[in-house]
């Protein structure tokens, strides 16, 4: 089941959250990391759900940052 126990505000201890931004300036997703697969990003958005962006759309600041 869910834990709500830890689901208090300021005490996060799960993965950090980045705001990811895309090189066009179109999209900001606020998430964490998960995988890269076949030049895909797989992130997981603050409400839990899970979003693929290809490698290629994400600034150079975020590319960098999966690739190190």
């Amino acid at each position: 089941g869910m834990e709500t126990a830890s689901a208090h505000p300021g005490h996060d201890h799960g993965p950090r959250l980045r705001t990811w931004k895309d090189n066009e300036g179109l999209f900001e997703i606020q998430g964490s990391f998960v995988q890269m697969r076949d030049h895909k990003v797989q992130l997981c958005k603050s409400d839990g759900t899970t979003v693929w962006v290809p490698l290629a759309r994400l600034g150079s600041a975020d590319r960098d940052w999966v690739l190190k």
